[in-house]
């Protein structure tokens, strides 16, 4: 929400506010009890949206907050096949929450498949990034074009290297680790920071 907007709202509900306390010392001090009763019933009711106004702003100023974080997917791939890369790619794509990189290491020399498909879902990322056009790979409702960091690792290095690289090349102020397993809800990043969020604070 800008600070325009922010401003805005708050000057409707303090006129409303305003409105309201008038409303019930005009009725109480030159009003009937029977216009007085009613108008104390609009004034409850106009202060119920008042309130309800204000517990929206916070929750829409929250979600706002979130995205102070950056994400980075840290993604370690050994003898999988290329299309259980894509379907996680797809579903970290299609995801509420917008990430900043997603680091994709091969850890298997001997199986480039992967290695490959990496780099044409990154060319087909940076192609839709700039001119909207999703390309051939089936890439679903992208929501946000994260760089895509893409190693191949020598054949003494095992997957637990292969993490260690990626946490350490990461610049994300989060790092999440998946396998081409993986399956997470498309608000489950955003969750899991809000998640993460209350457990600091309280």
């Amino acid at each position: 929400m800008s600070n325009s907007n922010f401003s805005r709202n708050i000057g409707i509900l303090m006129s409303l506010i305003i409105i309201a306390l008038g409303l019930l010392y005009m009725c109480s001090t030159f009003g009937s009890r029977a216009y007085f009763t009613l108008s104390s019933y609009l004034v409850i009711l106009l202060l119920y949206i008042v309130i309800k106004k204000v517990i929206s702003f916070s929750y829409k100023s929250r979600d706002y907050d979130l995205l102070q974080y950056s994400v980075s997917v840290v993604i370690v791939v050994e003898g999988e096949d290329s299309e259980a890369l894509v379907r996680l790619v797809k579903n970290l794509l299609n995801q509420d929450y917008p990430l900043k990189e997603i680091l994709i290491i091969n850890t298997n020399s001997k199986n480039l498949n992967i290695y490959y498909m990496a780099k044409k879902i990154r060319k087909q990322i940076e192609l839709f990034k700039e001119s909207g056009i999703k390309g051939e790979i089936d890439l679903g409702d992208i929501k946000s074009c994260p760089e895509i960091i893409i190693k191949k690792t020598s054949r003494n290095e095992d997957k637990s290297s292969a993490e260690t690289w990626g946490f350490t090349r990461s610049t994300g102020d989060i790092v999440l680790t998946c396998n081409t397993n993986s399956i997470i809800d498309n608000d489950g990043i955003k969750e899991l920071i809000k998640s993460a969020e209350d457990s600091f604070a309280s």
